[in-house]
């Protein structure tokens, strides 16, 4: 952790949790609704990095993940999925194309080394270059409908959906990328992390310009969920395969071979995904149930909590869920774990009025 950040979020008002992360900046609410409808900006340093510049890196994260990675030009990128041989997610990878900055893989928090670990598994004799990053680089996220408003008033412009640029801030430069760290609308920005209180005080002042706030922890996972954005470790874990996850943005059917690539097609083609992510809002003031509470219907399980948060200054808790839509029939209300708790099932992305 950046001590000299640290002391800047202090400064701005943060409320650090047990990990001296910034849960808040004294309101959580407000910062929800922001993250929602209008910018926000917020350090997203937790996810990994990784980072090579070998001649076979992409040709072998091609035959290593579910979409078409290998002609990827210059300030281009996408989402992809690396899949065990059974079928089922490693981890979601976000690959961005910087030139002559080597190619850029973001990931989950702490997945970074399990990548690393894939990606050796497998090589055998290619060069790839690739090593974690994500202790000597910070990431910064600028998120919400009005994120390219910060990009301009930063004196950037602004970029397609998964592009890459590089971009300069006084006397720095960063990498500017095309998606939040949860895949949703919004930006990252990626800089050395000698430079990340600097960097962070350019990216606030171009986000008070634009009208826009900071946030914190709580909210964006709040917003993570009322979007409907699967996370590593949460939703995407190896439980599950990419089409439950609703990852088709990052599976290219049309493809050459890759690990896992028989069994996905044999689920797309026989219609063999049993599993779907779901919402569920419980209209009370519960602490969040668990990852793996059963979701059931007179005492049948029709599927599991993956995700689940008490929304700021609300009665409403909500979640994410792997549901049996078979199992359901017309029925949208469900039992959550051993309480007597109802849950409302909720399509995804959750309406409007479920956090107004």
């Amino acid at each position: 952790m950046n001590d000299d950040l640290v002391r800047t979020w202090c400064d701005a008002g943060a409320r650090l949790d047990s990990r001296g992360r910034p849960a808040d900046f004294g309101d959580a609410a407000e910062e929800l609704a922001c993250a929602l409808e209008g910018v926000v900006l917020a350090d997203r340093s937790a996810f990994g990095r990784l980072r090579g510049n070998g001649r076979d890196l992409l040709d072998l994260l091609d035959r290593l993940s579910t979409n078409r990675v290998r002609d990827l030009n210059p300030g281009d990128g996408l989402p992809t999925v690396l899949t065990t041989a059974k079928g089922r997610i490693l981890e979601r990878l976000f690959v961005f194309h910087l030139g002559p900055g080597g190619i850029l893989l973001i990931t989950g928090g702490g997945a970074d080394s399990r990548v690393e670990n894939h990606f050796a598994r497998y090589t055998i004799g290619e060069d790839t270059g690739l090593i974690v990053v994500s202790e000597s680089t910070a990431q910064f996220d600028i998120v919400g409908p009005r994120a390219g408003d910060v990009v301009n008033s930063a004196g950037w412009n602004r970029i397609p959906r998964f592009g890459a640029a590089r971009v300069s801030w006084g006397d720095g430069e960063a990498d500017l990328l095309g998606c939040d760290g949860d895949g949703g609308a919004g930006y990252s920005v990626v800089v050395e992390a000698a430079a990340a209180r600097q960097a962070w005080d350019w990216l606030t002042s171009a986000l008070e310009r634009a009208g826009g706030r900071i946030a914190g922890d709580t909210a964006l996972e709040a917003r993570r969920i009322l979007l409907g954005l699967p996370a590593s470790g949460a939703e995407l874990t190896e439980a599950h395969n990419p089409l439950e996850a609703g990852l088709l943005d990052a599976v290219r059917f049309d493809k050459g071979c890759y690990v896992g690539q028989e069994v996905i097609a044999r689920l797309r083609t026989y219609d063999k995904v049993a599993r779907s992510l779901s919402g569920w809002v419980v209209d009370r003031d519960i602490a969040p149930p668990a990852a793996g509470a059963r979701l059931s219907i007179d005492g049948r399980e029709v599927g599991l909590v993956t995700s689940g948060v008490r929304l700021p200054n609300s009665h409403r808790t909500v979640g994410l869920a792997y549901v049996k839509p078979r199992e359901l029939g017309d029925i949208a209300e469900v039992q959550v774990g051993a309480e007597e708790v109802v849950a409302q099932l909720i399509p995804l992305p959750f309406p409007a009025q479920s956090w107004r």
